[in-house]
């Protein structure tokens, strides 16, 4: 459930900066930042516990 909810909102947030902008090429650089510090938030709770 920790790792759903985050995905779905970042989801439903990318689609609607998308929607907004109509730039696949945000889209992509918007994602790829956001996995990765997704990515590591889920690697220092990790560590954290």
């Amino acid at each position: 459930m920790f790792f759903i909810l985050p995905t779905l909102w970042r989801q439903w947030w990318l689609s609607s900066t998308v929607a907004f902008t109509g730039d696949a090429q945000l889209y992509r650089a918007v994602s790829g930042g956001m996995i990765g510090w997704a990515s590591g938030l889920c690697a220092l709770r990790s560590y954290g516990t």
